[in-house]
């Protein structure tokens, strides 16, 4: 049997809507498929957006070690990156 207070904070859950952590950080380097990145700290699992200048990479936390988190995209996506002579 449920208490009247389990049901009342169980209805109370449902009306609050958790908002989207935001975290930003700056891509260091690309190796692979591997994005490494500075200055977000995510729980492995977490899902980012990656802003590029051809547009968004949706990629999600994979590891992360020392400072560096590192992301793999979701989806397939032409070049990623270019190296830089």
């Amino acid at each position: 049997m449920t208490s009247p207070w389990h049901s009342h904070f169980e209805s109370l859950t449902k009306q609050v809507s958790s908002p989207p952590v935001v975290a930003a950080g700056k891509l260091v380097r690309g190796i692979g498929l591997t994005l490494e990145a500075v200055g977000c700290q995510l729980p492995v699992g977490s899902q980012c957006l990656v802003q590029t200048i051809e547009g968004e990479i949706e990629a999600e936390v994979v590891g992360f070690g020392d400072d560096i988190t590192y992301l793999m995209p979701t989806k397939r996506y032409g070049v990623l990156y270019q190296e830089v002579a």
